[in-house]
């Protein structure tokens, strides 16, 4: 019998996989991660490994604001609630954070801003990443779009200005986004606990406005995701997850309580919670506005110098020689100033449009609620421009008239315009080279339209001013024609680099859905196109790096003006004559002065310097001497000659210029007067303050009756016993009942007042100082600065906190016990 013969199968012969493809999921990740780490760490160098930071004017001030407060707080071991070194003292509690928070964690990696900034900048990057990787971007996907998010130019702007309170939360938003979509998608405990930990940890950054955007990207995917569920009639799931979202809410809101509750406690008494008027409860609405997004600034995004840049902008232009090599003063837009950084990237752009294009054909749900955002967003940002939306909402959303600067809302739309690229990586990388010539329309279309972008101001020059309102009054003709010609160099510049760049691009993309080349190589062209594209524009705003050290030991190096004051030892405060005396804390470093800067001051401080401080009534030196002395001002320092019967020349500094007058007529940290005066009304009580025949040390105006009167002592006297930050305790004695005026800046909540440890009120005087009622004798005085908020809020965020960590390593245990039961019953 004959054997038969077997035909061999043909085996299929499957190209040759690379490297990477022969890897896992997993795998590709973590190769991922690191190259995400690799790629920051490089770029980053100077910071990370030479602890070097950014250097900008904020920096300066943050050092100068709290170097007192650190002392003391290392010498001593307490904690400083309040800070007397600026604004004559302001409270402090209100941004310090739990301990054990996961914001306070991160924000413990190093002491140097700059290793800090790194830290956050790979939390970004990260976040991004796995949020990405969630909504199934491919893995090289999600590394542009990682690396599109932090190296976005604006960053570094906010780095090189010392904005680190808004720049961390920045990089927490994919994190929280991350976190609430898997919620969604889950609705278990996990899912909870996730979101839970990133929104609390992003609240308790203290950047509220930065919270808010967040807050309005969850609420347009939270609305995609329900106008979904309903579409497939899963009601019931929705409710169950809009009432476990509520509980994640509530949850999130008492692990930040100790953030929450001081700042809520705070704000009405700042210059945010309004101008002291009944009717108002936020920031006057046009300087809310003042730094609105204009409408025709949008071609910034693609053509960052297309307003000129930043407003202090180097210019090394060849086409205006006389201004080669300065700085000049380009920023001609709308807001009244600007340090620049307003760009996305071509190929941000250029991806992001392609994900937007086929999210929409798809119906995917996070790109259409996404682009949604982009498109409200920059409505919202147009803020005085577009006042139908951002109105609305100053007028109606809690907290919203607190904030100022709407252009803040594009940090929003760089985070959603770099995860649209990712999709739009997916959308020419997951399909098959047949599908992928139907893109190519597209993407010329694309290339289009961006050459006529990009060739904008070459066409359409005369469409374009390039000049500020009110240059024609600081400069002359001649000088104004140079700087046109130099902002109108720095625009075409920018143009250009925008059409090489664009076509770059789209060729890229063109070449690869052309079959012409392969995935590696168009994730490797267009990685390195977007480095080149931010980075080379990141280097326009982050330098000046520097040791902060040596910069503080530089700076703030003793002067012989210092010197000299600081061999007084008594209690006082100074007077630092300068134009800028209220917007900067260089004083604030050695010494208790009455100027300073703070962002959030106290109201009540801003009325004197808006109302009083430089309505005295000589017109030769116009200085209320009715304020600087119930200041417990003793010296005023000044670079010119004052003459005055109540200064003495006490120092000359010659090698700073600088003059130390002593003020005779200064009234000590705390005294008793004859007499008051109720005076309710506030435009009443300062103006009596500019009123020459008032005399502090003698007259003490109160806002309310104490229904008490007391009366002028025979003898006094008062001695400070304990001098800090949340004490200040006092021996007095008097012969009658009387009223004893401390010269500490009278805030409502937290400053508690006993005589001889028996609770006394406080009442406001002179519109910003405390007083109290003192009993006939001799008596011991204490004056404690101890928000209950603060006490109990910390206590609270300490427990949850803890009961949270807690809750995770159970959950972990128990979930690893089931796993390895169901494995053991499997093996079984």
């Amino acid at each position: 019998m004959a054997k038969k013969k077997h035909k061999k199968k043909a085996v299929e012969q499957k190209p040759p996989q690379s490297f990477w493809q022969g890897l896992s999921k997993t795998h590709q990740q973590m190769g991922a991660v690191v190259v995400l780490f690799l790629v920051l760490a490089i770029y980053f160098a100077p910071m990370l490994f030479e602890g070097l930071s950014p250097t900008g004017a904020d920096v300066i001030g943050g050092i100068g604001k709290v170097h007192q407060i650190k002392e003391f707080e290392k010498v001593t071991g307490k904690q400083a609630l309040w800070n007397p070194y600026v604004f004559s003292g302001m409270p402090l509690y209100y941004r310090l954070s739990s301990n054990i928070s996961i914001y306070k964690i991160l924000s413990s990696f190093s002491e140097t801003p700059g290793r800090l900034a790194f830290v956050f900048y790979l939390v970004g990057a990260l976040g991004m990443f796995f949020l990405t990787q969630y909504w199934r971007v491919p893995v090289w996907g999600s590394i542009l779009a990682s690396l599109a998010f932090v190296l976005m130019p604006h960053y570094e702007v906010l780095l090189q200005a010392g904005h680190y309170q808004k720049f961390r939360p920045i990089m927490l938003i994919p994190w929280v986004v991350l976190c609430f979509d898997y919620f969604l998608r889950k609705a278990n405990l996990w899912g909870l606990i996730f979101f839970v930990l990133a929104f609390s940890t992003q609240l308790l950054s203290k950047h509220y406005q930065i919270v808010v955007y967040t807050l309005l990207i969850l609420a347009f995917l939270g609305i995609g995701y329900l106008v979904e569920a309903f579409r497939k009639k899963e009601g019931r799931s929705v409710l169950k997850r809009l009432g476990l979202f509520a509980l994640a809410l509530v949850f999130s809101l008492v692990l930040s309580i100790q953030s929450l509750w001081p700042a809520h406690e705070y704000t009405p008494s700042s210059i945010r919670g309004g101008t002291s008027d009944k009717q108002s409860t936020g920031l006057d609405y046009e300087y809310a506005t003042s730094w609105s997004f204009s409408p025709r600034e949008l071609i910034k995004l693609l053509i960052p110098n297309a307003f000129g840049g930043a407003s202090a902008q180097p210019y090394s232009g060849d086409a205006v020689p006389q201004l080669k090599g300065r700085t000049i003063p380009g920023y001609w837009g709308d807001m009244p100033f600007t340090e620049g950084g307003d760009y996305i990237g071509i190929a941000t752009f250029v991806l992001a449009l392609l994900g937007i294009i086929y999210g929409f054909r798809q119906r995917n749900r996070i790109v259409i609620t996404l682009s949604l955002f982009i498109g409200f967003a920059f409505l919202l940002s147009f803020g005085r421009h577009f006042p139908l939306i951002y109105h609305v909402f100053f007028k109606t959303v809690p907290m919203f008239n607190k904030f100022r600067i709407p252009s803040m809302v594009l940090t929003a739309i760089y985070f959603s315009f770099a995860c649209l690229a990712g999709f739009g990586f997916k959308a020419i990388f997951d399909v098959s080279p047949e599908t992928r010539r139907r893109r190519i329309p597209i993407v010329i279309g694309m290339a289009l339209f961006l050459v006529v972008v990009a060739l904008t101001p070459y066409l359409f020059k005369s469409a374009f001013s390039f000049e500020k309102t009110g240059d024609a009054t600081r400069y002359t003709p001649q000088i104004l024609d140079l700087l046109k010609e130099a902002r109108y160099d720095l625009m075409k510049q920018d143009a250009t680099r925008l059409l090489l760049l664009a076509l770059l691009s789209c060729a890229a993309i063109y070449v690869y859905l052309k079959n012409w080349v392969g995935k590696q190589m168009l994730f490797v062209f267009l990685t390195a196109l977007l480095l080149f594209d931010l980075v080379s524009v990141d280097n326009r705003f982050l330098k000046n790096l520097g040791s902060i050290e040596q910069l503080e030991a530089s700076y703030f190096a003793k002067t012989e003006t210092d010197r000299f004051l600081l061999n007084d030892t008594t209690h006082y405060r100074i007077f630092p004559l300068q134009q800028n005396v209220f917007t900067n804390n260089d004083w604030s470093y050695h010494h208790q002065s009455i100027g300073g800067y703070d962002p959030a001051k106290l109201r009540i401080y801003q009325d004197v310097i808006e109302e009083c401080i430089y309505k005295g009534w000589d017109a030769d030196l116009p200085i209320n001497w009715n304020v600087v002395n119930m200041l417990n001002t003793k010296y005023v320092v000044t670079q010119i000659e004052l003459t005055n019967p109540f200064l003495n020349l006490v120092h000359q500094d010659r090698a700073k210029k600088m003059l130390t007058y002593e003020n005779r007529s200064m009234l000590p940290r705390a005294f008793f007067v004859d007499s008051i005066e109720v005076i309710p009304q506030k435009t009443q009580r300062l103006s009596r303050l500019n009123d020459p025949q008032f005399d502090p040390a003698t007259t003490a105006i109160l806002e309310k009756d104490p229904n008490d009167r007391p009366e002028k002592p025979g003898v006094s006297q008062v001695d400070v016993v304990l001098y800090e930050p949340n004490r200040l305790e006092l021996r007095v004695e008097t012969d009658r009942k009387a009223f004893l005026v401390v010269s500490e800046i009278y805030y409502p909540n937290g400053w508690q007042a006993t005589v001889d440890g028996e609770a006394t009120e406080i009442f406001k005087t002179n519109h910003i100082l405390r007083s109290i009622l003192v009993p006939v004798g001799e008596h011991k005085v204490v004056f404690r600065f101890a928000p209950r908020s603060f006490v109990v809020s910390s206590l609270v965020s300490n427990i949850t906190n803890g009961l949270l960590y807690l809750g995770l390593v159970v959950a972990g245990v128990v979930a690893w016990m089931r796993k390895r039961k169901s494995g053991s019953h499997g093996s079984s």
